[in-house]
């Protein structure tokens, strides 16, 4: 037995010793099918995340944030073999929560698309972004991008997880009033969604739709106020050569830039990547079924490129008249 005085805290341990492990079902990490061994601090940010999505549920947002920081403070220093999958889905959570506390109109506008399974923008984006909701809106993305990273890291380019990050990155993005950068966001999920969803007999193909839907609207419109000033930081990080690529073959786990090894793109869809001639023979089976498909999407965006920098020249023009600089 141990004295009450020298007990350790639940989930966690004392200063100077490992945290204590504790089975818990439906984690991968123990020998025992179904049953897994994880550490106190992953437990602790389990939970953590859980109360954060009650509070901003519930409306708390102060609250929700605090649990948010909280439980990616304890999965950072988790050992547990899920805690970078937890952290993922933590990253994104805090994300959209920055980006509610940032922009109130936000949930108005979430309802808004839910009932209608359409995007009219006149409820999220701001007019303005003053000192506090430029933190918020910095945050939102910075978080973000974190969760987009380890996607990419643990999941590949083409994943669905991937296909979903950004999604959410660009919608952030459009709430920032950042055009050129959401529409490119948008059409690697809609490549993605091509690929994981587009030839699925299940009802998936309509989510290659909704998001065809969402890119046809960030595309076709130029912002109408003040978009944000990214700190360098974020700015850095959604540098399209900051994110993280994997061989897309199956099984192959090699790394861009790790031991010296290289990418190469498949010539006619321009998405998919591999490490070795070897690497994409063996995937061929599988990539052909997409690979025209989204091949078509490509040829559609670089068709779309003169447009896209019209606007692009629009959209630097309207903000140097916002902030009254000659141009």
């Amino acid at each position: 037995r141990v004295a009450a005085s020298e007990a350790a805290p639940f989930g966690g341990a004392r200063e100077g010793e490992d945290p204590p492990m504790v089975m818990i079902p439906g984690s991968s990490d123990g020998a025992i099918a179904g049953i897994g061994a994880v550490d106190g601090l992953y437990m602790q940010a389990f939970a953590a995340n859980k109360i954060a999505s009650c509070h901003q549920t519930l409306g708390d947002l102060a609250t929700a944030e605090i649990k948010y920081h909280d439980a990616v403070a304890l999965l950072e220093r988790s050992k547990a073999g899920d805690a970078e999958e937890l952290l993922t889905v933590v990253y994104n959570n805090a994300g959209t929560l920055h980006e509610a506390i940032a922009v109130p109109e936000y949930e108005r506008a979430q309802k808004e698309y839910r009932k209608t399974n359409t995007f009219s923008g006149k409820n999220k984006n701001p007019d303005h972004f003053d000192e506090r909701r430029t933190h918020h809106m910095n945050e939102a993305l910075r978080y973000t991008l974190k969760s987009l990273r380890l996607a990419e890291k643990n999941h590949g380019n083409n994943s669905d997880i991937c296909c979903m990050a950004h999604q959410g990155l660009a919608g952030i993005l459009w709430t920032s009033r950042l055009r050129e950068k959401t529409v490119y966001h948008m059409g690697v999920a809609l490549k993605i969604a091509e690929k994981v969803y587009g030839m699925q007999t299940d009802g998936s193909s309509e989510r290659v739709d909704q998001i065809r839907r969402q890119y046809d609207m960030y595309r076709t419109t130029t912002p109408s106020a003040e978009c944000l000033e990214l700190e360098d930081d974020v700015r850095a990080g959604l540098s399209r050569n900051s994110a993280t690529r994997k061989c897309d073959a199956s099984g192959c786990s090699r790394v861009e830039g790790v031991d010296g090894c290289t990418l190469m793109k498949c010539s006619k869809c321009a998405s998919q990547r591999y490490c070795s001639p070897e690497c994409q023979r063996a995937e061929w089976p599988n990539h052909k079924v997409h690979c025209k498909r989204i091949a078509a999407i490509a040829r559609e965006m670089e068709a779309d490129k003169g447009e896209q920098k019209r606007k692009n020249k629009e959209d630097k023009k309207f903000q140097r008249q916002l902030k009254g600089e000659r141009p």
